[in-house]
């Protein structure tokens, strides 16, 4: 997916009508962004990374659009940012996404939706060593 159509997909939550959507969406924006109280580089209590607990959270979400939305993100994530993309892995095995995903790889029927779970699946999984350990 291209750039314009990603910020075209995320404009879109920010007015889809649901206010935790649209909260949602803008504290995602703030923190690929950077700045402001969305600020990627901000820590929580536990130590871990907003950005991670607000991609993992909306990945939970029951609009089909908004989970297709969370996956082009982490895939610029990767492409983007070697670092912010080893936290993304961390965070994918730590929270169980990994192993969830997977499940969908594997048994969802035919779909777009399998093969979003396809793809991070191996965005995680690819050369990092906890990941890999997990799977067959």
């Amino acid at each position: 997916m291209s750039f314009p159509a990603a910020v075209g997909r995320i404009m879109g939550l920010l007015r889809n009508g649901s206010e935790g959507v649209a909260t949602e969406a803008a504290g995602l924006v703030a923190a690929l962004i950077g700045g402001g109280p969305g600020d990627a580089n901000v820590m929580d209590s536990k130590g871990d990374c907003w950005l991670k607990c607000r991609l993992f959270a909306l990945f939970g979400h029951l609009a089909e659009s908004v989970r297709e939305t969370v996956a082009v993100i982490m895939r610029s994530i990767a492409e983007e940012d070697a670092i912010a993309v080893e936290s993304v892995r961390e965070a994918s095995v730590h929270d169980g996404a990994l192993l969830r995903h997977l499940l969908h790889a594997f048994f969802l029927p035919a779909g777009e939706r399998r093969e979003v779970s396809r793809q991070l699946v191996a965005l995680w999984a690819d050369s990092y060593q906890p990941a890999l350990e997990l799977l067959p």
